[in-house]
């Protein structure tokens, strides 16, 4: 019996293994148009999902230090690029930024709005470079050569693959096995009621090979080679090994940073200025892209409306990379009008959609994404789990009540009330409070002087006289907790005063929060932290007080 155990526990640890290879052939209702127009299910096929997204992975800074500094010099050399869109004409940007071969888009190719957004894009571009020059790594490191590899991808595709079907037949085996086993077991037990010391000699005999099989299964899991499917899929173009090749050695022989990004600048180049023709899996770029859209907390390929986004990432660094290659900023006081006639006959073989390029393909998979994720309905999160009475909240399976979280908000509110009295504004006792009768403030919506608020209006000055400035420096020096912050010969104590600008941003979180729950439909962090109290240079503020309520009002903005 614990031989069975033991063979059972190695199949389903098997089958889990399987789980992670995708199958050569599944289900037509499986296969979406996203899949038919990507063609990653063909492409990976045979491959295992797990080890591919490994390869692909940002590196380890302990025990890839020539790929971390190969991920900088990606930073170094992406923040050039987009440096350099400054000084670009407007019309040269403009037809950047097309994806037509001839014609030019209304606005202008240019830094993303946020720098959270240009970090996640070169994110993109560093997980190219790493996972090539990982995969040009483990070749030498095999020894193999261009035709060695070929000769694999052929002995690849006529290498039998363990299926689904397969595991069904493997179930059904071992079904048997059980059935057999336990029906000898009955006629060895009619025969011999009897235990004797052979028993014992059998379960310690199993349970030696159980323990020889998994340290045999221990053994093959660290003999695993990860790069293989790597390295049979990844197509290598004429001259990129030896352009990996170099990017490696000048980051292990500590050349000059100037030479290490002009190794890393080459490298990219030979990614985007490619033609494809019959089969874009050609092309190294494309390849990336079916190993980038494994998700690898799920298992699974993504979608397109998951993939949008990243080729839009990808898209945007091979326009800022192609255009800095073309028209180096460096040199962009020399460029004249033959440069820019260069550029324009380049973008359009390369940078447009036409010519066969691999911006052409990327393209093309990015307008289908994105009219995919446009009608893309998301799957549903949050439900009433007391349809009738609607004080329950089922939010991605648990549940939430609607009065706890209304207790939530009150505790918020409170305790930023109590923060903003006691901690900064030294007033515990509550008779020294003040109150502002929101109802009688008038606020005119519709003045746009630059610093105007309601509480600087002429309509409101007779409220805020005895508050202000002149309040809080009275409260600091009568109070015991205020006082302590000025010291006797006029200078602050740098110590407390640190503790309440600490208390400061304490409070500025925790209003950011109320507002945030508190007030309507939440808006986007680039919306919400963008607000004012005051109208500013170019923009009015987003805090107003009418009908006696207080109102925020966020403003849209999008690059």
């Amino acid at each position: 019996m614990e031989k069975i155990k033991t063979d059972w526990d190695a199949k389903q640890k098997q089958h889990e293994e399987e789980l992670h290879t995708l199958a050569a052939e599944l289900k037509k209702a499986d296969q979406t148009g996203w899949w038919k127009v990507t063609n990653w299910l063909r492409h990976l096929a045979k491959s295992n999902l797990k080890h591919l997204a490994y390869c692909i992975r940002l590196p380890d800074k302990r025990e890839e230090p020539v790929l971390v500094q190969a991920a900088e010099l990606v930073d170094l050399f992406l923040e050039q690029c987009v440096k350099g869109l400054d000084s670009l004409p407007k019309q040269t940007k403009r037809q950047l930024r097309c994806a037509k071969e001839a014609d030019l888009d209304p606005r202008p190719f240019s830094r993303l709005q946020t720098r959270t957004s240009q970090e996640i894009y070169t994110r993109y571009w560093k997980r190219l470079i790493v996972y090539a020059l990982r995969v040009w790594k483990s070749g030498e490191e095999k020894g193999e050569t261009q035709e060695e590899e070929d000769e694999k991808v052929c002995n690849n595709e006529e290498s039998e693959y363990i299926g689904d079907l397969d595991y069904i037949t493997t179930l059904t085996s071992t079904s048997s096995l059980i059935e057999t086993d336990t029906e000898d077991a009955r006629r060895e037990d009619d025969a011999d009621n009897s235990v004797n010391d052979d028993d014992d000699d059998s379960d310690t005999e199993t349970a030696i090979e159980a323990d020889e099989q998994q340290n045999q299964s221990n053994e093959n899991q660290n003999n695993v080679d990860r790069f293989l499917d790597a390295r049979r899929l990844f197509p290598w173009r004429q001259g990129q090994r030896d352009l990996a090749a170099r990017v490696w050695h000048s980051i292990e022989s500590n050349a000059p940073v100037k030479d290490q990004v002009l190794a890393i600048r080459q490298f990219s180049k030979s990614f985007i200025f490619q033609t494809l023709y019959a089969d874009p899996f050609k092309s190294p770029l494309v390849h990336f892209l079916a190993v980038l859209g494994i998700n690898e907390e799920t298992n699974r390929l993504r979608t397109a409306n998951d993939f949008s986004y990243i080729l839009a990432g990808i898209v945007y660094d091979m326009r800022v990379i192609g255009v800095e290659l073309l028209l180096p900023a460096e040199m962009r006081s020399r460029q004249k009008e033959g440069a820019h006639a260069h550029f324009k006959e380049e973008r359009k073989k390369y940078l447009a959609d036409a010519n066969n390029s691999v911006m052409s393909e990327l393209l093309s998979l990015l307008a289908y994404a994105k009219n995919v994720a446009y009608q893309h309905l998301n799957t549903a999160v949050a439900s009433w789990a007391d349809k009738d009475k609607k004080q329950v909240m089922e939010y991605r399976g648990k549940r939430i009540r609607l009065d706890k979280f209304r207790n939530m908000i009150d505790g918020s509110v409170n305790d930023a009330e109590k923060l903003l009295w006691e901690k900064l504004m030294w007033t515990t006792e509550e008779h020294r409070r003040f109150n502002i009768d929101l109802d009688r403030i008038e606020d005119n919506v519709s003045d746009r002087n630059r610093n105007h608020n309601f509480i600087n209006s002429k309509e409101n000055a007779h409220m805020f006289k005895s508050t202000g400035v002149r309040w809080m420096l009275d409260r600091m020096d009568t109070s015991k907790q205020g006082s302590k912050i000025l010291r006797e010969d006029g200078k602050w104590d740098e110590a407390r005063v640190k503790t309440y600008l600490s208390a400061v941003e304490k409070f500025r979180q925790l209003l950011l929060f109320c507002v945030h729950v508190s007030s309507g439909q939440p808006a986007r962090g680039p919306e919400i932290t963008s607000m004012r109290f005051k109208n500013g240079m170019l923009q009015d503020r987003n805090i107003f007080i009418i009908g006696g309520q207080f109102t925020t009002v966020t403003r849209y903005h999008k690059s």
